[in-house]
């Protein structure tokens, strides 16, 4: 395994020294066996999930709600750039 690990730092142009060879030696033979360990698994009883949790996403209603004039004027009052009564923002696509 640690020629393996030499080849991979080798290509990914990284310089490991034996201890951290040794120290990722430890680490994928760790994962690998925790892999076999999952493979060991009998799930053919269970049902497969797209998601943990059953409930679907919960979104509030898209409603129009009136505000007061006074709160609109303030609002594009504050606004750097005005037109009528429009708020003009930046272009972000290009036409």
């Amino acid at each position: 395994m640690s020629f393996n690990i030499k080849h991979v730092a080798h290509l990914a142009r990284l310089t490991l020294s034996e201890k951290e060879i040794t120290k990722y030696y430890r680490e994928i033979d760790n994962i690998v066996r925790y892999v076999d360990k999952l493979a060991s698994v009998n799930v053919s009883q269970e049902e497969a999930t797209m998601r943990l949790n059953k409930n679907d996403n919960r979104l509030r209603p898209d409603l129009v709600e009136s505000w007061p004039l006074e709160e609109k004027e303030n609002l594009i009052n504050l606004a750097p750039r005005k037109k009528n009564k429009l708020i003009i923002v930046p272009r972000i696509f290009e036409s």
